[in-house]
């Protein structure tokens, strides 16, 4: 009797042994998601660039704002920002991003499109002016 007894023990023994070790890894899979709370978008790290319309700029960070958003990038101190730029400008900055900080590399102001595009219209108004109505 004390021999089914120590085999029967044994056998539930191993078999919740061995329940227990299949479970483990599921649980650990399930404990490395995200919540559902959290940022789903990974930190990228890397080169990047964006372009918009200046909304500040000092000589430690500027903020660029487009139909994305806007991002403000820190400026490092041995940076030269082009003479000139303001407020209200066009302009593109690459940047490199390191977890959550943006540091310029380089900032470039865009041509103003606006003046171009007024230069051109203004012309095409006055030849149709200059045409007699039939």
């Amino acid at each position: 009797m004390k021999k089914f007894l120590a085999l029967t023990l044994s056998l539930v023994l191993a078999m919740a042994l061995s329940t227990m070790s299949f479970a483990a890894p599921q649980a650990a899979k399930a404990k490395a998601k995200p919540a559902a709370g959290s940022d789903p978008k990974p930190t990228k790290s890397g080169t990047h660039s964006t372009t918009g319309n200046v909304v500040s700029i000092s000589a430690t960070e500027i903020t660029v704002k487009n139909a994305k958003g806007s991002k403000t990038i820190s400026i490092p101190a041995d940076f030269k920002v082009p003479a000139g730029l303001k407020a209200d400008d066009r302009a593109t900055v690459t940047y490199k991003q390191d977890g959550d900080k943006m540091t310029a590399t380089a900032i470039k102001a865009a041509k103003p499109a606006a003046a171009k595009a007024a230069g051109k219209k203004a012309p095409a108004a006055k030849e149709k002016e200059k045409k007699p109505a039939m």
